[in-house]
Order: structure tokens, then C-alpha cells, then sequence
């Protein structure tokens, strides 16, 4: 299955790995970079922004119907790299997230 997990339906990968739910998302990441404007990136250094969007679902591993959503939209200033902006907007979820005990596996 790995390489290959979009031809595959949430519940198929959750029984093949024997799980109650199975944790999925996607990250999207758009530059802006004209128009910041002349007093930010004087005060700021800032050059450019971006707009992020997080979606994180969990799926029910015995049908794969839809458990729980996290979507999350932020803009970000300056030169802020996508794992660091992922990596914090993970943190914030966890403290969201409807599971307390478990394992989680991440691919």
C-alpha cells in the first residue's frame, strides 16, 4: 500500500493495518509575494506572505465514514518555512483531537 494509499479506501487502509481510525490530511501552501507592501517589509523584513490551509480528518476504520475535522487557514509573514507552520498548527491540534490513549502510526 505504500506510495500508493489514494487508490485505497479508509477502511481498507485501517483493517490492513489492524487500527480503530485511521488519520489523514493534506497542507496547501500559496505564495504571495507581490503587494506586501512597503511599510511591512520596511519595519518587518518581510518579503513576502503565504497563505496556509491544514485539513486533517479522521476516518472510522470500520466503514471509513468521517469522524472528526480540523481545518485550519492562517496567513504567515516572513520567510516561515511549511514544516515549521505545520509543525505548530499540529501541536494546536493535538490539544484538539478526540482521541486521548492509542498509538498512532504516521506515514
Amino acid at each position: 500500500m505504500t506510495g500508493s494509499l489514494d487508490v485505497y479506501s479508509k477502511d481498507e487502509i485501517a483493517k490492513a493495518l489492524g487500527v480503530d481510525a485511521v488519520i489523514f490530511g493534506d497542507m496547501l501552501r500559496r505564495e504571495n509575494t507581490p503587494n506586501v507592501g512597503v511599510v511591512t517589509a520596511a519595519i518587518f523584513g518581510y518579503d513576502k506572505t503565504a497563505e496556509v490551509t491544514l485539513t486533517i480528518k479522521v476516518a472510522n476504520g470500520a466503514d471509513g465514514e468521517l469522524l472528526w475535522r480540523y481545518s485550519k487557514k492562517m496567513n504567515e509573514m516572513g520567510s516561515a518555512e511549511s514544516k515549521d507552520v505545520f509543525e505548530r498548527q499540529m501541536e494546536k491540534l493535538t490539544r484538539n483531537l478526540p482521541y486521548t490513549r492509542g498509538v498512532f502510526t504516521v506515514f
